[in-house]
């Protein structure tokens, strides 16, 4: 990880979005090759894609639920 650069190493959606892009990279050049396993391999990701999403925006909308909490 540390040979990663500065931006992604500090922003872990960045980070998950460049692994995101590389794997979708690697199962579309691959997929020609095994097309069954890589189908597989593409509705994983979209899976895992789609929960990374929902819990940002789960921990967004507690984050700003919290911020009209009164203050003390």
């Amino acid at each position: 990880m540390d040979k990663l650069p500065k931006g992604l190493r500090d922003n872990k959606d960045a980070m998950a979005e460049a692994i995101e892009n590389n794997v979708r990279k690697t199962i579309v050049d691959e997929n020609p090759f095994n097309p069954k396993y890589f189908d597989q391999m593409s509705t994983l990701l979209e899976e895992l894609i789609k929960q990374r999403r929902e819990k940002h925006l789960i921990i967004k909308s507690i984050y700003k639920k919290s911020v009209n909490w009164p203050k003390y």
